[in-house]
């Protein structure tokens, strides 16, 4: 496997009320900064967030850098991740957690191991 693969990736996360604007700007930033980056970002928006993550959310989204999915009502976890999922435009799908920091390597290992197995 001395080919570059071609493999585009989408990443998919969620936010509730619960989650803070620090722990989910260290995660977007961790993957948007890597040493692979993702053709595209889908964040679903479980229910009614904070309003300074709202904020930083739709400043995002105005510059391309995610999509975002907004649900009215939280539906938690699954079923939000579900919904996101249906807005994946690519089949390698790397899941984060919006509280989670990624390694900067994550998407170059991540299309490795897809393409081994």
């Amino acid at each position: 496997m001395n080919k570059k693969n071609n493999f585009k990736i989408s990443c998919l996360g969620s936010v509730y009320y619960g989650s803070n604007l620090p722990e989910v700007e260290l995660s977007i930033k961790s993957l948007i900064q890597g040493l692979e980056k993702p053709e595209e970002i889908i964040l679903v928006i479980d229910g009614d967030i904070k309003t300074n993550l709202k904020s930083y959310l739709k400043n995002l989204e105005k510059s391309k850098i995610i999509k975002l999915v907004s649900c009215k009502y939280n539906n938690g976890l699954g079923i939000a991740l579900n919904i996101g999922l249906k807005e994946c435009k690519y089949d390698l799908i790397c899941r984060f957690d919006t509280d989670d920091i990624s390694l900067s390597n994550r998407l170059i290992e991540s299309k490795k191991a897809f393409e081994r197995n």
